[in-house]
């Protein structure tokens, strides 16, 4: 399994077994918005939502921005996972 960045699309994507598992975002200047994150009901329960996070949260760290979760779940892994607090974004 390889999750895709396919940034045409602002998403990072994987597919198994016909079913296609995605996480979604926008840009704004320094700042990428986290939008969704969908998992077709057959993929649930691999931990395909978590590796979607972690590719997403990695290419956000290596270009220098920082992350708005407004996805809930990318925001629960984000509080529960300390290595990534510094990559978001200050509240205005």
């Amino acid at each position: 399994m390889e999750i895709q960045h396919n940034e045409v699309e602002r998403r990072f994507e994987v597919g198994v077994g016909g079913a296609r598992a995605v996480l979604k975002y926008e840009t704004s200047g320094g700042v990428v918005i986290v939008s969704h994150t969908e998992v077709p009901p057959a993929l649930r329960g691999q931990g395909i939502a978590q590796d979607l996070v972690r590719a997403a949260l990695a290419w956000i760290d290596q270009t220098g921005k920082q992350v708005d979760a407004r996805c809930d779940f990318a925001a629960k892994f984000i509080d529960r996972h300390p290595e990534f607090h510094r990559l978001r974004a200050a509240k205005p």
